[in-house]
């Protein structure tokens, strides 16, 4: 996984967490997105970008329990 797919993936989880009170993001569209983001990249490519940032997000919270991701938000397991 390139750190260009990871980027694309925190930049479209960025957006979305700016906008959350509006915008209502699934899995799929998600995916969309940051294969946009990546120049047309495969959506193969793009959902497995997307289930690294969930995985890690996941392995992180079973690891400390709360997750921060700099400006784009706390997460904790309680919240899953």
């Amino acid at each position: 996984m390139s750190l260009n797919a990871l980027f694309a993936v925190m930049a479209v989880v960025c957006a979305f967490q700016l906008q959350r009170r509006c915008l209502k993001l699934n899995k799929n569209e998600l995916i969309k997105r940051v294969a946009e983001k990546l120049d047309g990249a495969s959506r193969k490519t793009a959902a497995q970008a997307v289930e690294a940032v969930f995985e890690s997000i996941a392995e992180g919270l079973q690891e400390d329990g709360v997750v921060t991701i700099g400006k784009w938000g706390t997460y904790s397991a309680e919240d899953m």
